[in-house]
């Protein structure tokens, strides 16, 4: 799966398969080579995941929300990409961008399970020890200008229910505030017996699905 800030590729499986599964994962991360016919197939795939996007109402307010809270960092765009730009690719951009980011310094390995501590990390070692480092290439992000008045954006969808969302800037990752604001969130919003499902959905009857959450990543 893929988020505004990493890639991640898991595989769960009996500890025996351990060492299998880890080879796979990392024979994926350095040799890859994107052959001509997957990649077509994978462009189709992703059409389709563009198109349900479209059509989901979850995604569109999602996207829509973050359109509108963003207005010069690129988490305001979606995480999936655009039709056109993405239709502009190449099979060698593809690779050029594989070759430049999946690097040693970029890669977090992480294991939990039935697995044996020093065994899970010389097998690691073994896996990964070969990769060659390169020269990182981090990019430079802007940095969001302070929000001074309230942002509204809506769009119409001929569905039957209304689907609304919204939010606050808040801290970055390493703020003190940040475990007080994720406990809060899981209060108000975070499981079937948090107090808004219980007040709005349970006793008023007011709403089909209400939650709540704090996103504390490093670019607020």
């Amino acid at each position: 799966y893929t988020t505004t800030d990493l890639t991640a590729y898991h595989i769960t499986t009996a500890s025996s398969f351990f060492g299998r599964a880890l080879n796979s994962l990392a024979d994926m991360m350095q040799n890859a080579t994107f052959p001509d016919a997957e990649v077509k197939t994978q462009i189709g795939i992703i059409h389709n995941e563009m198109n349900l996007g479209e059509d989901d109402p979850d995604r569109v307010i999602y996207k829509l929300f973050y359109e509108t809270a963003f207005r010069v960092h690129p988490v305001r765009f979606p995480v999936i990409g655009y039709r056109e730009p993405f239709d502009r690719l190449t099979q060698t951009d593809i690779v050029n961008y594989y070759k430049t980011h999946y690097t040693p310094e970029n890669t977090v390995v992480s294991v939990a399970g039935d697995v044996s501590t020093q065994d899970a990390l010389r097998q690691i070692s073994q896996a990964f020890g070969s990769w060659s480092r390169r020269t990182p290439q981090t990019p430079t992000l802007p940095e969001e200008p302070r929000q001074t008045s309230p942002r509204r954006a809506e769009v119409q969808k001929d569905i039957s229910q209304t689907y609304m969302m919204m939010g606050w800037h808040t801290i970055p990752l390493q703020h003190p505030d940040l475990y007080a604001l994720d406990t809060l969130a899981e209060i108000l919003g975070g499981s079937e017996s948090a107090r808004l499902v219980r007040e709005l959905r349970e006793r008023r009857n007011l709403v089909t699905r209400v939650g709540a959450w704090s996103s504390t990543p490093n670019y607020n």
